[in-house]
């Protein structure tokens, strides 16, 4: 085994006699991994990347130790953040451990350059993270209430990172996040510091005694087997003793961004949804319910038919955001190429303004019943061509093969690019951020305003059916490649209703599809028919139902398994029976 640093070989004395736990308090309670923040997302001990939201890049160190921001691939983005006690922490280089973050000139000067030195466990190298809603700023102990911050507010590779007194810019909003998405913990190092010492024997000894946490446990099981017990102690007290171990130096803790670590189980490892598309056998309607709060979260419903939807779980939400607004519109579920299930949405309060949202959500799930690794992906000003961007609604997604990438399209309204509500994209290989700066996707030639695309890919062409914000009706438009140029068709919704959130989905096991609409004054839905995806038919009120009032969601196809486990989640009263009793 080898870790970073070994100190504890001057206890060795110590050790020899203490070769079972330690007698704690009575009062004791489990123990638990080292936190760094109040919220609980970054333990002690980890890797971390920090990402700035003014420029979407990464604080980096260069060769001459130099810190500065640069996209992923350029320098060292990679961060050991550890515990030094009272709430600060020093951020030392994930490649040299002896290498920390430090302030220059060690005071609270605005401008002093941040550059990595030799660690003196100095105030200009002990750094608190605070929490600044959905991400943190940074202050050292020598700088008072200066934050780490980008010179001259740049967005260009090898601008350096200095301090400034704290004003809440995006310069100094960071995203703290765990290096390849999961934490990586030295085994044993319960304290989190970074090397595996005599306090981690004192700690396993308490754990064995009163319990770990889940996170604890994972850095605890020295020997991999999947508990903390005697055998762990033992491998512990055989390295520190200086004895040769069978073990592995790092454990993994998978990273969800709900604040508690899970257990560990590598995402990778998860069981995949069905592929088959043979197995469809009803369908799942995702949709949010109205404006108000309470209202804003997700909410689902089945049908069997493809017409008839009943809502599950009583009517009430089944999942609600704790991130960003904490509220979601326009939810939208896709199947990934990885077989997983992906969820992007709007994140926005209504009850803040309808150009009160600058994010997007998303999260990730096996099963269409948990959802995890939930994330905000920044838009406003997060990009040059998003700056004073004022809106990101209804985002979905659609693979592309030609970019080997997701391409995330949205309405947006960016001042200075174009003063309309319309229609952009970027792309994104993990639906967590965005790789691509934005760009138009679709900009009507009459001067009209885009938003709540839907796109398919058929026939060999891609497929989009979007609102015409101005005249409030449904358009086609088509296009060779996913990112276009899209060539506007025609009006495809009914005369003059207005509707919004178009939905395209295929009727199982024939050639029609049906698409739904919102008409959102009339608060009823739309539904049309086509088999061409060019000439719709609408379908007569009585031939299609709902139990609830949906508003703008989202329809896909599921399988008996899915279904039977959907209504065990979320029973509901009258719901349909799965055809030849699947």
């Amino acid at each position: 085994m080898n870790v970073h640093k070994l100190t504890a070989m001057a206890s060795v004395g110590i050790l020899a006699f203490q070769c079972a736990p330690l007698a704690v308090s009575a009062a004791e309670k489990p123990v638990s991994v080292r936190y760094v923040d109040d919220s609980k997302n970054i333990i002690s001990g980890a890797e971390y990347t920090i990402m700035i939201k003014l420029s979407n890049k990464y604080i980096a160190a260069d060769n001459n130790g130099n810190v500065q921001q640069w996209d992923k691939n350029g320098g060292s983005t990679k961060w050991c953040i550890e515990s030094v006690g009272n709430g600060a922490c020093r951020i030392v280089s994930a490649d040299d451990h002896s290498k920390a973050m430090t302030v220059e000139n060690g005071n609270n000067k605005n401008g002093n350059n941040i550059f990595l030195s030799d660690y003196q466990d100095s105030p200009s190298q002990h750094f608190i993270i605070h929490k600044a809603n959905e991400a943190y700023y940074i202050t050292a102990e020598c700088s008072g209430n200066a934050a780490l911050d980008v010179f001259d507010q740049s967005k260009e590779n090898g601008a350096n990172i200095d301090q400034w007194d704290y004003w809440g810019g995006d310069g100094q909003t960071l995203y703290i996040q765990p290096a390849d998405n999961k934490y990586r913990l030295i085994r044993g190092d319960i304290d989190g510091d970074g090397e595996l010492s005599f306090h981690d024997r004192i700690l396993m000894a308490k754990g064995i005694s009163y319990g770990f946490d889940d996170a604890a446990k994972v850095v605890a099981d020295m020997n991999g087997d999947g508990k903390a017990d005697q055998a762990d102690f033992k491998v512990m007290t055989d390295f520190l003793l200086g004895n040769r171990v069978n073990a592995e130096t790092y454990c993994t803790i998978p990273y969800t961004n709900n604040n508690v670590p899970q257990q560990n189980t590598e995402p990778d490892n998860e069981q995949k949804p069905n592929q088959d598309q043979e197995d469809y056998v009803a369908y799942l309607f995702a949709y949010f319910s109205g404006n108000a709060p309470n209202q804003e979260k997700l909410f689902y419903a089945v049908s069997v038919d493809g017409y008839n939807f009943k809502t599950l779980n009583g009517g009430k939400a089944v999942w609600s955001s704790n991130v960003g607004t904490k509220c979601i519109r326009d939810p939208y579920i896709f199947k990934g190429e990885d077989g997983f299930y992906y969820l992007l949405a709007t994140d926005m309060k209504a009850t803040a303004g309808w150009d009160s949202n600058r994010n997007i959500l998303t999260a990730k799930s096996s099963d269409l019943v948990n959802w995890k690794e939930v994330t905000i992906i920044p838009i406003a000003n997060a990009s040059p061509n998003m700056k004073g961007a004022d809106r990101a609604w209804a985002p979905q997604a659609i693979y592309d093969p030609e970019k080997k990438s997701y391409m995330i399209y949205f309405a947006a309204r960016v001042p200075g690019i174009d003063n309309r509500t319309i229609m952009y994209y970027a792309y994104s290989k993990d639906l967590k951020k965005l790789d691509t700066d934005p760009k138009i996707l679709i900009a009507p030639k009459n001067g009209n305003d885009a938003i709540d695309s839907d796109i398919i890919f058929e026939n060999g062409k891609y497929y989009m059916y979007y609102k015409n914000e101005t005249n409030k009706r449904i358009y086609l438009a088509k296009a060779d490649h996913a990112n276009g140029p899209y060539t506007e068709i025609k009006q495809v919704s009914e005369g003059s209703r207005g509707v919004e959130g178009p939905n395209i989905y295929k009727k199982i096991g024939t050639n029609k599809w049906l698409m739904m609409s919102d008409a959102y004054r009339d608060r009823f839905y739309v539904m049309q028919e086509t088999t061409d995806l060019e000439n719709f038919k609408t379908v007569d009120r009585k031939a299609y139902s709902f139990d609830f009032t949906p508003r703008h969601g989202y329809v896909i196809p599921i399988t008996a398994e899915q279904y039977n486990a959907l209504t065990k989640n979320y029973p509901s009263a009258g719901l349909p029976k799965l055809p030849n009793n699947k």
